[in-house]
């Protein structure tokens, strides 16, 4: 019989009967203490890069049976608990918890709760550098266009920093450029300097390109780079 009173005292809505009985969600996810500490790093860097979430080891993903920790040697338990630190980069905001409970065998054993922490700013990535979001029950690796979004969400990337592969100093509007020169008092250097100086043409691979932001501040036809540009 579970109790139901066992339950975490970081979320109250983890009691014991929810942590074996309720589906895994987008904020919870039980795992069997049988698994190597650093399969624990696709998960704290999802969570941490979605609204936050537990891990809770120490009850089999599969068969929701009560195994507990105890059984394992003490090493393995503080590399579970540091797991955050040791296999995430940068590591994430969290807290580990010891759940008393009652194991499979009858005998008095305890769970532990990693408790992740939503990350605001910075997107968590396990170090060999994949990224990774808890979307439901899931746990998604990002990659392409799905990571390019989440840094924009978590602000790690600016569009108007990006270059602009198209455009060239030729499509830019020279009265633009002028009036931007007299701004900032710098008549005696060239247009190309200016937009150097300024960060406004970045190297890539050799070569010179105009950042998106040098785009939209002077182009001639804005269009034409960004049709569905809106102010």
């Amino acid at each position: 019989m579970i109790v139901d009173t066992i339950r975490s005292i970081y979320n109250h809505q983890l009691t014991l009967d929810y942590m074996v009985n309720e589906e895994e969600n987008k904020y919870f996810d039980r795992k069997s203490a049988k698994i190597k500490p650093n399969d624990l790093a696709p998960l704290v860097s999802a969570f941490a890069n979605a609204e936050g979430g537990t891990i809770v080891i120490g009850i089999s993903d599969k068969d929701r049976i009560i195994e507990g920790i105890d059984r394992f040697p003490k090493e393995k338990i503080n590399e579970f608990i540091a797991a955050p630190k040791n296999y995430c980069k940068p590591m994430p905001q969290y807290k580990e918890e010891f759940i008393e409970v009652i194991n499979d065998k009858g005998d008095k054993d305890h769970l532990l709760l990693l408790h992740i922490e939503a990350s605001v700013d910075t997107i968590i990535r396990t170090n060999n550098d994949s990224t990774y979001l808890r979307i439901a029950d899931k746990t998604k690796e990002l990659k392409g266009e799905d990571l390019l979004n989440l840094e924009y969400v978590k602000n790690t990337r600016h569009f108007e920093d990006e270059i602009n592969l198209d455009a060239t100093i030729a499509d830019l509007d020279e009265e633009l450029l002028l009036t931007y020169r007299d701004k900032i008092g710098a008549q005696n250097l060239s247009f190309e300097n200016i937009l150097k100086a300024r960060n406004f043409i970045k190297i890539q691979n050799g070569k010179e390109y105009l950042t998106n932001a040098a785009v939209l501040l002077f182009t001639k036809n804005i269009y034409q780079f960004y049709p569905n540009c809106r102010v």
